[in-house]
């Protein structure tokens, strides 16, 4: 086979089309919160790219129930702790298009997020076949016959994990048949490119990412002492894995102070009301998933 005739669509594909969703709801947002309010509109404006967004009627998770401008009551009459979050800060009309745009944006951002697992995976299990190429070759010459059915269009996710190694079952489709067998400073010129790529992709959907949560997070009202100290004891009780996240979120405020093992006895008085709220909504989130593993 030619050099140059290395085609990088075996690699998967990572092409995107259509609206940048994070870039998209940030901006709005943004549009939202930095309008007069004695200049808004009557009705709502409807993003015409949101208009064909799928599952805006299902909308779940504990931000949009702080949304709401009217929480269930305690039996005593005063609001449960958390309540009335985000938006309290906003005109009725801000607050309500800001909940809309939350509950649209979640179905968008979910599906940008999912469509990255395919190209991420398939840059993982083909480094792991190059580091293993002769094996796998040789495996793949041992056990290919020519009654054995072809794929040529099998996607690289197809790829088998370096714990398949020993099997002897395993059958490379053209593609990483092309990819193993090819000039490897080829392979790794266009496996750094599409790395490259997805990293960069991955950076720019964590960067907007961020940037709307804290954009949201800045209308929240000021969070009250016993709140304090329930966010306090309930990130005590985090599982391990969680709490890297937590110093992420915690080091957001303020990035010259490292915590590490000493995040457990944090002071969260010192922190601000923006990272205050991240935390209550990453706990809270962490608590629904493991309460849904528990289902």
């Amino acid at each position: 086979m030619a050099e140059n005739s290395l085609n990088p669509a075996a690699f998967g594909d990572n092409s995107k089309s259509g609206p940048d969703f994070f870039g998209l709801y940030k901006g709005e947002i943004d549009a939202l919160l930095s309008q007069d309010d004695n200049l808004l509109p009557l009705l709502p404006p409807v993003s015409q790219l949101s208009r064909d967004v799928k599952g805006v009627g299902r909308e779940k998770g504990s931000m949009k129930k702080s949304c709401q401008t009217k929480g269930n009551n305690t039996s005593t009459g005063s609001a449960p702790l958390f309540s009335n979050g985000i938006g309290a800060l906003l005109s009725d009309f801000k607050r309500e298009r800001l909940q809309s745009l939350i509950n649209q944006s979640v179905s968008p951002l979910t599906q940008e997020i999912d469509e990255m697992e395919n190209p991420v995976l398939s840059v993982c299990r083909i480094r792991s076949c190059l580091s293993h190429k002769e094996k796998l070759l040789s495996l793949d010459a041992s056990t290919h016959t020519v009654d054995q059915p072809q794929h040529p269009k099998k996607k690289a996710k197809v790829i088998p994990a370096c714990a398949d190694l020993e099997s002897e079952q395993i059958q490379l489709d053209d593609d990483l048949r092309f990819i193993l067998e090819h000039d490897s400073s080829k392979v790794k010129e266009l496996m750094e490119s599409y790395t490259t790529e997805i990293s960069t992709t991955l950076q720019h959907m964590e960067t907007k990412l961020e940037e709307i949560l804290n954009c949201v997070m800045t209308t929240c009202r000021v969070m009250t002492l016993a709140e304090k100290q329930e966010l306090r004891t309930r990130i005590q009780k985090l599982p391990a894995t969680s709490l890297d996240r937590v110093v992420e979120i915690i080091e957001q405020d303020n990035p010259s102070q490292k915590y590490s093992g000493s995040i457990l006895n944090v002071d969260l008085s010192v922190l601000g009301n923006v990272t205050l709220w991240r935390l209550y909504f990453y706990v809270a989130t962490v608590e629904a998933a493991s309460l849904q593993v528990l289902q």
